[in-house]
């Protein structure tokens, strides 16, 4: 937690849902999806879990790669 910024701390079930959400929109049309990971929020063990959750999901669908940035740069410049 932040003392500078104070947020909320969104329970696990909730932030699923926004990251399944924003994941089927994106896959739907066929974008990148990025997931920030700040670890004072992710480097907690349930959100390891529920990380691992997600990546479990996004595996689950056809066609999805895993890469870095500097892996989906080149793919965006060799398709353009």
């Amino acid at each position: 937690f932040s003392i500078k910024s104070p947020r909320t701390m969104c329970t696990n079930e909730h932030m699923f849902t926004v990251w399944m959400d924003e994941f089927r929109a994106i896959y739907g049309a066929g974008g990148l999806f990025n997931i920030m990971l700040h670890p004072q929020v992710t480097g907690r063990p349930s959100r390891l879990l529920l990380l691992r959750q997600m990546i479990a999901h996004i595996q689950s669908h056809p066609g999805v790669w895993f890469c870095t940035g500097a892996q989906a740069a080149r793919a965006f410049i060799a398709q353009a």
